[in-house]
């Protein structure tokens, strides 16, 4: 009798033993496949952003360099009206930047959601000094003085270079 009942609490440990063995498993499991598509998220979340940054990036540098084009043939430094022509010339760059500005915004609203608030604020710094120089050129047409246009060109690569710093601290801390 004692024999049935040693072998019966021998079965039931087993078992038991098995079951918590299993279960931690499957437990432990489920959450590293979790954490996978998660990480997974997040690096396509932050190409996406990227993505989206790098055509907005373009589309500046095209209208940079068609606006740099244009103040090369100034014949002053200070500010002055843009004829019609070369308004023209910078519209058809404008409508390009204009939908990168819109698909930009997508972007940092994912910045937003990942509480990546670093650089969020560089992309916002970047849409600002954006908005700065080329607000008065389309609407007003009147082009930035020498002096202001090299500032902004100065201080719209650091935004861009601290932005993309950012971008990559994002990548690296995903483990």
């Amino acid at each position: 009798m004692m024999d049935v009942i040693d072998s019966a609490v021998k079965i039931g440990l087993g078992a038991a033993i098995s079951a918590f063995a299993s279960y931690k498993t499957n437990k432990s499991n489920h959450l590293n496949e979790k954490d996978k598509e998660v990480r997974a998220h997040k690096i396509k979340t932050i190409e996406m952003v990227a993505e989206k940054c790098e055509h907005f990036i373009n589309c500046y540098l095209n209208f940079r360099n068609r606006l740099a084009g244009i103040l090369r043939k100034r014949s002053t430094d200070d500010e002055f009206l843009l004829p019609q022509p070369l308004i023209e010339s910078l519209q058809e760059i404008d409508k390009d930047l204009f939908s990168a500005l819109e698909s930009v915004n997508t972007a940092r609203a994912r910045l937003s959601l990942m509480r990546a608030t670093q650089a969020q604020a560089e992309l916002s710094r970047m849409i600002s000094l954006l908005s700065r120089i080329r607000n008065p050129i389309m609407q007003e047409h009147r082009a930035p003085s020498q002096s202001a246009f090299d500032k902004f060109t100065q201080e719209m690569s650091d935004a861009i270079n601290h932005f993309h710093e950012e971008l990559a601290k994002l990548y690296e801390g995903i483990t």
